[in-house]
């Protein structure tokens, strides 16, 4: 199972987002996903919006977060990437310009966040990208209606957040329910409440493809030594 670790661009700065970027390829994940800071980050926990918004009071300008990916792009020349980019940056952004963007510097893989714009997912997927849409615990109907519109994966919530009824009490039925009743055929990543060694394992138990990591790596930014090492232990927990 493939372990993709997530990474703030431009938190503390876009340099430390080029340098972490190495550091986490180096010791062992086998994906980075990276952010495009957006400036209504609905979708995320109160840690990472909080990251997003102070990237943006660096700058604001999306041309040096682009920058700043090629040069990732170039460094290391095989590292598996995934950008995390909201509808309403790209939209900010300009569609043609991120999409040739991406195909330039080699991001095939995109999660298209707060997508509501089917000619955009549309416009993507003609030009060669892999569009992914996220899938929440309890399954609600409009998650479940965009999954035929990508080409992908199926990011899926690990734990419940919300206080709402829950048709499944665990991950391994909800991922058997998307494969026998709604006969998905995607890739189904995990992630989103994933902490340690043993939500991995619960993950890979229930048949998931990879898994994300989040708050885990990036609360060691600021410690590289820790974080090589909790990168490999996480590793070693999806083998």
């Amino acid at each position: 199972m493939k372990l993709i670790c997530y990474l703030s661009n431009g938190y503390p700065s876009l340099k430390d987002t080029r340098r972490l970027a190495d550091v986490y390829l180096e010791a062992g994940a086998d994906m980075v996903e990276i952010d495009i800071p957006c400036d209504h980050p609905f979708l995320e926990g109160p840690f990472i919006a909080d990251r997003m918004q102070k990237a943006l009071a660096v700058t604001s300008d999306y041309e040096d977060y682009l920058d700043s990916l090629a040069l990732i792009r170039e460094k290391p020349p095989d590292g598996a990437f995934l950008l995390l980019v909201y509808e309403r940056t790209v939209k900010k952004i300009g569609p043609e310009k991120f999409i040739t963007f991406c195909r330039k510097n080699r991001f095939f893989d995109i999660v298209l966040a707060g997508a509501k714009d089917e000619r955009l997912k549309a416009g993507f997927i003609e030009r060669g990208l892999r569009i992914s849409t996220f899938v929440r615990f309890h399954l609600p109907e409009e998650d479940l209606a965009a999954i035929p519109s990508v080409n992908g994966f199926v990011y899926l919530q690990a734990k419940p957040k919300e206080e709402v009824p829950l048709p499944f009490a665990t991950i391994a039925e909800i991922i058997g329910h998307l494969r026998d009743t709604h006969n998905v055929e995607l890739p189904i990543y995990a992630g989103s409440g994933v902490r340690d060694e043993d939500d991995i394992r619960c993950v890979k138990e229930a048949g998931a493809d990879a898994v994300f990591v989040g708050y885990t790596v990036l609360k060691l930014f600021d410690d590289e030594n820790t974080l090589k090492e909790r990168i490999r232990s996480l590793k070693q927990a999806t083998l």
